[in-house]
């Protein structure tokens, strides 16, 4: 059922039992014991960030980063994961980067178990929910009208737009209204495919890696693991296209003149 990719019990330089193993779909699972931890906790971070949006729908990694947080097959409700990590003090977050997308969250411990359950199926089987669609779409155009008042957040916008035009750094990866609706909308692209083709394509098992942090023993998070997370479906890696450098010969130095 799993492979031990390390010695069963091996003590961190913090003495926080561990143990490493990879499920027979390839998923890479690091479970730490930690029996004074104040909260349990669990987080997933998939191999595909903006520098995978297609160019007609940019901001999809991000949408899809907002769209698996509402249902699933095995949990069909928009908030119940949600709902579930509240109803035990907890809280769950997640962010799009440039080549991963991160998912975590924390709750008290007698509720890891159910966590994870939920938490398995942004992964496996998450539903797409097109009532949905509309309100998470504005949601990311929000996220991006506030960053237009952040100084971080623009320089490093400018140097994206500066780039190579046509290289995927110069990608708007944060999308707005307009990039996921209003443009493919107008040239007649299904968001909702391009959801479910994106998903399939970069959310395999083989492109992930899992960490739980619990009170429980090591062989109890194995056995959570291998219960919840074995059903995530293992997949041909996606190889990317070496790309370029953004920047080349004077483009270098534009920033410094």
């Amino acid at each position: 059922m799993a492979t031990v990719l390390a010695p069963p019990v091996v003590p961190d330089i913090d003495g926080r039992p561990q143990r490493l193993i990879q499920l027979r779909n390839g998923l890479v699972c690091l479970l730490v014991s930690d029996m004074d931890s104040l909260m349990s906790a669990a987080a997933m971070t998939v191999g595909c960030g903006q520098m995978d949006d297609p160019p007609e729908v940019q901001g999809l990694a991000h949408f899809l980063e907002h769209m698996v947080f509402l249902g699933s097959d095995k949990y069909p409700k928009e908030d119940e994961f949600d709902k579930y990590c509240s109803m035990h003090n907890g809280h769950s977050n997640a962010f799009t980067a440039m080549h991963n997308t991160t998912f975590y969250y924390e709750l008290s411990h007698e509720g890891l178990e159910g966590s994870l359950d939920r938490f398995s199926g942004f992964f496996e089987c998450p539903t797409f929910n097109e009532s949905c669609s509309d309100r998470e779409m504005k949601a990311v155009d929000s996220e991006n009208s506030n960053n237009l008042q952040s100084g971080p957040s623009r320089e490093y916008q400018l140097t994206r737009t500066t780039g190579t035009p046509g290289h995927p750094w110069s990608m708007f990866g944060t999308g707005n209204y307009e990039t996921l609706h209003d443009m493919p909308e107008s040239s007649g692209v299904s968001i909702t495919e391009h959801l479910h083709a994106f998903h399939k394509r970069h959310y395999s098992a083989m492109n992930m890696r899992l960490a739980v942090v619990g009170r429980n023993d090591l062989e109890q998070l194995q056995a959570w693991a291998i219960k919840f997370f074995s059903g995530i479906p293992s997949r041909p890696l996606h190889q990317r296209v070496p790309n370029p450098v953004p920047f080349a010969g004077d483009d270098w130095f534009q920033f410094f003149r």
